[in-house]
């Protein structure tokens, strides 16, 4: 996956985002990946499921909301379980449980330094602790898709 993704995703531009998310979605057993850009626009979404983008769920949560301030240094921000934000990130909680997401790994994205956006790798219905395989796996991946778009060149 990741020689696919450096490959043909990244330097020869020749796989589209569909394909990459979907091969990224089935091989981490996520629900569903997100791309939202800082206004809290979804930019990309795919779902395990297939389900098509609706317009009540076109924003997300903006860029500049107290949550991003809790990322790390490496842009992560990595949620075992809705406990980990129910009562700090109230905006948050309630994005995520409209979705029934229960475990998820925001990554930063950033464009010449500055936070332009996000990506989200989620799994529904299941609290789970991410392994630092996979924590660091999707970081990767989410750094892939951050210089496939330009940013931080």
């Amino acid at each position: 996956l990741m020689q696919y993704m450096l490959t043909d995703y990244l330097t020869l531009q020749i796989s589209s985002n569909d394909y990459a998310f979907e091969q990224v979605g089935k091989a981490f057993r996520l629900n569903e990946v997100l791309c939202v850009y800082n206004q809290g626009d979804i930019g990309y979404r795919w779902t395990s499921e297939g389900e098509k983008l609706q317009e009540k769920d076109m924003h997300f949560l903006e860029i500049f909301d107290p949550f991003f301030d809790a990322m790390n240094a490496n842009n992560l921000f990595i949620m075992d379980g809705l406990y980990d934000v129910q009562e700090r990130f109230p905006k948050l909680y309630e994005k995520l449980t409209a979705r029934k997401i229960e475990s998820a790994i925001f990554y930063r994205l950033k464009k010449n330094g500055v936070p332009d956006g996000y990506m989200v790798f989620a799994k529904r219905h299941q609290r789970q602790k991410w392994s630092e395989y996979e924590v660091m796996s999707l970081a990767t991946i989410a750094k892939i898709f951050e210089l496939s778009i330009g940013a931080d060149r």
